[in-house]
């Protein structure tokens, strides 16, 4: 019996399970190899990092509401809010 259905989806599944097949292959040949390892030999290890971060940070009364008990006519808003954000490099010997 005839069905458009199979005649459609089964070379998407081949394609799919072929470029899956590759993702798989290329991963395992990636964990072969670390990228981050500068160097490694006569037991020195010199080794990158890199590590990103974000903040989302909300404060009330933000340092005790010193600048309304120190100078009132600052304008000082203790209570306020921000994000930051952040990348940190590094590297490590061992």
């Amino acid at each position: 019996m005839f069905s458009w259905n199979a005649l459609t989806t089964e070379p998407l599944r081949a394609a799919g399970l072929s470029v899956g097949i590759v993702l798989l292959a290329n991963a395992a040949a990636a964990q072969d190899r670390d990228p981050m390892l500068f160097h490694d030999r006569d037991g020195l290890t010199v080794r990158g990092h890199l590590q990103f971060g974000l903040n989302a940070v909300v404060e009330r009364n933000l340092f005790w509401d010193l600048a309304a008990t120190t100078n009132p006519a600052s304008g000082f808003d203790p209570d306020t809010s921000w994000l930051e954000g952040y990348v940190k490099p590094g590297i490590s010997f061992q």
